[in-house]
């Protein structure tokens, strides 16, 4: 799951360790240079890069020294807990993390296909269709959406949301990785957009009205940056692309498994309704 190569440039501590590197990378050159040990080979060139008379002045050799004893001990006291922390906070919020990547890109998708927009999109909602809709992930799988089913997006979005900000090796993980959560309050966002929508389907129902609803692209393109960001760190294989589907076939199977779950819930409604809600939103992923 953590690649230090590929995630250098994002972790603060590993962009420090980085800078410290190559800061030590020239203390080991000057310890080398200010040592009066004898040249392995004599040749003019390792000549005027490592050789010091044992007189020269050995202020710069001595920082060396100090500097490389203190990475040594950075690496040992620092660096290595604190890549150890971030492991530890990714693996504990993979699958919360799983399920908020994935139910945020349905409900964007979801919300985007009943919307009507200005082309180019400022923002600007010129209307809503909202229907009932059947749409299909990567692998083919097909799912149905309704006004209600949004609304029951939107609470597990939260409700994954929730899960990775209150776990505690996340709040001790390096602070980009926080900050790549907790900057934008992603379920408030998404919230906010099932708003528009039932204002902006008010609105087209009153042909008397001459204003328009509208909504933030910017803040809909930082969440998605962010929710790719987070998969690629947790190599998960999340939906980014949704597909509406109208084939028969795929709408009989999607309205199959749908009954099937009604049935099942029905047929058990006395055990289910005992169940804690944290259970229950397990079940629905």
């Amino acid at each position: 799951m953590y690649n230090a190569k590929q995630n250098i440039c994002f972790y603060e501590f590993e962009r420090l360790c980085l800078f410290l590197t190559l800061l030590n990378v020239v203390s080991l050159f000057l310890i080398i240079r200010g040592s009066t040990v004898p040249l392995i080979l004599d040749n003019n060139m390792l000549h005027f890069l490592f050789y010091s008379p044992e007189t020269s002045d050995k202020t710069l050799y001595n920082i060396a020294i100090s500097y490389f004893a203190a990475y040594v001990f950075y690496l040992v006291q620092v660096y290595y807990p604190e890549r150890k922390k971030t492991k530890r906070a990714l693996t504990s919020i993979e699958l919360p993390a799983y399920n908020l990547i994935n139910q945020t890109n349905m409900f964007l998708f979801v919300w985007e296909t009943f919307t009507k927009r200005n082309t180019p999109d400022d923002g600007t909602i010129l209307g809503v269709n909202i229907s009932k809709i059947y749409y299909k992930n990567k692998y083919g799988i097909v799912m149905s959406a309704d006004k209600k089913e949004l609304g029951a997006i939107a609470e597990r979005i939260r409700s994954g949301y929730d899960k990775i900000v209150s776990d505690m090796s996340f709040q001790y993980a390096d602070n980009a990785l926080r900050q790549l959560v907790l900057e934008k309050n992603i379920p408030a966002k998404i919230n906010k957009l099932y708003q528009v929508l039932l204002s902006a389907e008010i609105l087209a129902q009153d042909s008397s009205t001459t204003i328009l609803d509208n909504y933030s692209k910017d803040d809909v393109d930082d969440i998605r940056i962010r929710l790719k960001k987070l998969n690629a760190l947790l190599k998960l294989e999340c939906d980014f692309n949704y597909a509406i589907t109208t084939d028969e076939n795929d709408i009989k199977k999607r309205d199959t498994v749908d009954a099937m779950g009604n049935k099942i819930v029905l047929e058990n409604y006395d055990y289910f309704s005992r169940l804690s809600d944290s259970y229950k939103d397990m079940l629905r992923k």
